[in-house]
């Protein structure tokens, strides 16, 4: 019977160095002053080049911010369907576009002055008919964008892998939630059926934080492994009572999205299984799931659970 092991942090430490120096924040903030720039200037060029035939057309709606605003509701759509979080040079254009071009190329200050000139003036039905059509017209624009993002990123996305014949490793991305406790009970389903060896795969978070120095980070990774170690030790436990196989559990800190392919080829798995959180489909499309992000980032097959 296989004892138990359980991946050193400390040999982990030298890896885990403070993601973000100065001079990283120096050239981040760079970027999202560059796309800054570029935003205010496109911004200006529609207002005052477009603009006043627009509004004039529209008997005096400003129909340019609606344009201006739509229109980047729509490209921050496509890019968030489209980016891949753990692409360090996605990362980059997001701050540049996303945050730099986007936060002021679009406008909620204009926007709410010309409510309130409206209102000032007795026209609120209109101030609020123009609230309610510009809300309505950027989060059309935000699913149109999205969808057709994503679209864009499964054109690129890896074909499914087959499963090999015979399974000897099957790794778990495994944190004691209800979701990576389906992702073990598939695991232990096949495990049984191929004697294969099931490695139990925890990552503790070090999430850098300028608000906090890095010995908090530390300190809550920390504190974070500990705790998904005592969950492997329960699932090993109810394992052994069922008569299983025991399996090798791995606790490492860092990004799941990063440390998890890692892990998976450092064992050499030949599949790895993740349980979903339980977001919905909506959530996962704005926000993205770490699950469906590890099909572009592993070798081995790769089976969502949830």
């Amino acid at each position: 019977m296989t004892a138990p092991v359980f991946a050193s942090l400390d040999s982990d430490a030298d890896q885990l160095a403070p993601s973000r120096t100065w001079r990283t924040l120096f050239l981040e903030l760079s970027l999202v002053l560059s796309g800054s720039l570029v935003g205010v200037a496109a911004r200006a060029a529609i207002q005052l080049g477009v603009g006043p035939a627009l509004n004039q057309w529209a008997g005096g709606w400003p129909l340019d911010l609606l344009l201006i605003n739509g229109s980047g509701s729509a490209l921050i759509g496509l890019f968030a369907g489209w980016r891949d979080e753990a692409s360090r040079t996605h990362e980059q254009l997001w701050l540049a576009l996303a945050i730099g071009f986007l936060g002021t190329y679009t406008t909620f200050s204009s926007l709410a002055g010309d409510l309130a000139q409206w209102t000032l003036h007795g026209q609120v039905v209109l101030g609020v008919g123009y609230l309610i059509g510009s809300i309505g017209v950027g989060l059309v624009a935000v699913e149109g964008g999205l969808a057709w993002g994503q679209h864009l990123a499964a054109q690129h996305r890896r074909p499914a892998r087959p499963l090999p014949p015979v399974l000897q490793r099957i790794a778990v991305a495994y944190d004691g939630t209800s979701g990576s406790e389906q992702a073990l009970a598939l695991a232990i389903t096949l495990a049984t059926c191929s004697q294969a060896q099931i490695h139990l795969c925890s990552v503790a978070e070090r999430i850098p934080r300028f608000a906090t120095s890095p010995t908090t980070w530390d300190r809550r990774a920390g504190e974070q492994a500990q705790a998904l170690t005592r969950r492997q030790e329960e699932a090993r436990h109810h394992m052994l009572a069922a008569g299983l196989g025991v399996p090798i559990c791995h606790v490492v800190v860092g990004l799941p999205r990063e440390q998890l392919p890692a892990l998976v080829t450092a064992v050499d798995a030949q599949l790895l299984i993740v349980g979903s959180h339980g977001r919905t489909q909506r959530a996962k499309r704005l926000v993205g799931s770490t699950a469906y992000r590890l099909f572009d980032r592993v070798a081995c097959p790769v089976i969502v659970i949830g």
